[in-house]
């Protein structure tokens, strides 16, 4: 039986998110760590000392390395088009962490460099909200026929923030791209993207500042329309001064409802149908996704990227053209 190449992987940039995705390496055993950078040395030093591999000087040594055939790139959303782009000139498999880019026209340009590369590379998005257990069973749900057509859909994804917060990269707009609508509000329009199967038209989109003191929004209100008619609310902030993380999804027959994200943060996991009665009255309730509070979308996230890998691009979550929809949806903040 022939064996699969080893990954050998690049990591640029060595924050919390970098933590998560070689915490997933390890889980999985599907690659190896082989060179890290990060501006502040000591930060790479501490993840090699932790999970292997060797501090890069750079991240263009990385980008240039032939030992290395898959790249993290896991910075402020500023660098992802710029390391994206050579990363993948260079052939190398490449996993860019949420948004991808900071405009449409950055990540069309990537997927243009990525299908005239005459290796292929694969190249995904760091959207691990799909690897969540409610995810993957509520796109299984809305795959069958049981619950009939999307009526509409209501979801809301938000944080309080924290002292200062207005000084940090997320916003700063030459860093991020935007405010909390490029930073959770992409996670939401991901999921209902992923989850309708169909293309999305935006009805409104409403920043706000209401309480950070900022020039980008503290809070985003999207109305959306999908092609066969269903409406969709979405709502992202940092004044939501009780983390929550809720999308209600009705159907003709039912309504299936998802709460939290399986951690601290944002509470137990757990997906909820409620299917209509055609008598009228209280509905019957089935648990569907037990609460739970194991986040396995990181290692599951890099399960498929890997599977993506070996078996290509057409099985790949998250491509370069989802990226470019929804930042098409966002628009320009200014």
């Amino acid at each position: 039986m022939k064996q699969k190449p080893t990954i050998r992987v690049g990591l640029i940039g060595c924050g919390a998110i970098a933590v998560k995705r070689l915490l997933a390496l390890k889980e999985t055993e599907l690659g190896v760590p082989c060179l890290l950078f990060d501006p502040i040395k000591e930060r790479a030093q501490a993840l090699a000392d932790q999970f292997g591999g060797r501090v890069a000087g750079s991240a263009e040594t990385i980008l240039c390395d032939e030992e290395v055939n898959a790249v993290i790139v896991a910075t402020p959303n500023r660098y992802l088009y710029e390391y994206g782009k050579v990363a993948l000139q260079e052939g190398k498999h490449t996993l860019l962490e949420k948004p991808g880019a900071t405009t449409a026209a950055q990540a069309e340009a990537l997927e243009k460099i990525r299908k005239d590369c005459a290796k292929k590379p694969i190249c995904k998005i760091g959207y691990n909200h799909r690897f969540h257990p409610a995810a993957l069973r509520l796109f299984s749900e809305l795959q069958s026929e049981e619950h009939g057509k999307t009526l509409w859909v209501r979801a809301a994804y938000g944080h309080g923030g924290r002292p200062g917060y207005e000084k940090e990269w997320r916003f700063n707009r030459q860093l991020s791209g935007g405010g909390e609508m490029i930073d959770q509000g992409v996670h939401l329009l991901d999921l209902v993207q992923w989850g309708c199967g169909e293309p999305l038209e935006l009805v409104s989109c409403d920043r706000q500042n209401a309480f950070y003191k900022s020039t980008e929004e503290d809070n985003g209100f999207l109305q959306l329309r999908s092609q066969s008619g269903a409406r969709i609310q979405l709502h992202c902030s940092v004044t939501q001064w009780k983390n929550l993380f809720r999308i209600e999804w009705a159907t003709s027959n039912s309504l299936l409802v998802w709460d939290g994200l399986g951690n601290q943060n944002y509470g137990g996991e757990k997906l909820v149908l409620f299917r209509r009665n055609p008598k009228g009255g209280k509905p019957t309730e089935h648990c569907l996704v037990p609460e739970t509070f194991a986040d396995n979308s990181w290692s599951e996230e890099w399960r498929h990227f890997c599977h993506a890998i070996e078996h290509g691009e057409d099985k790949l979550y998250s491509n370069l053209r989802e990226c470019a929809s929804i930042l098409k949806l966002i628009g320009d903040p200014s």
